[in-house]
């Protein structure tokens, strides 16, 4: 397991046992649902990544484990302005940003179509 998988793992954890404390709330319940579900797609969807077939497979994968970053920021901004003074939705919030800027950069650096676009104009290919 690499370092940025046990870094989703442990942000994934985080979410859980945000929604742990927060679950009283019977209005957030589905929303409390959704952020699960997306913050372990996340690295459900990287670790399938790191057994691709391909660069393509694996340039999909990631592609999905951003997607569902996204959501999961989504979520969190939600609860951040639900909740504003809650020190750990901010952190995690912060901790979803740093997670889709690394998403983001694996993802440009894979994208084949950017890749063929590099080989045309610098002659080779780069290196992952």
């Amino acid at each position: 397991m690499n370092d940025l998988q046990k870094r989703i793992i442990s942000f994934a954890v985080e979410i859980v046992r945000l929604a742990r404390e927060l679950k009283s709330d019977y209005l957030l319940t589905d929303c409390l649902k959704q952020i699960i579900r997306s913050s372990t797609s996340v690295g459900a969807n990287y670790s399938e990544a790191q057994s691709a077939n391909s660069l393509r497979d694996f340039h999909n994968k990631i592609r999905i484990a951003l997607k569902e970053i996204k959501e999961t920021n989504y979520w969190l901004g939600f609860l951040t302005e639900m909740s504003p003074d809650n020190h750990k939705i901010i952190k995690l919030n912060q901790e979803s940003i740093e997670l889709m800027k690394i998403l983001g950069a694996i993802s440009k650096k894979t994208d084949p179509r950017l890749r063929k676009e590099g080989r045309r104009a610098g002659g080779q290919e780069g290196k992952l």
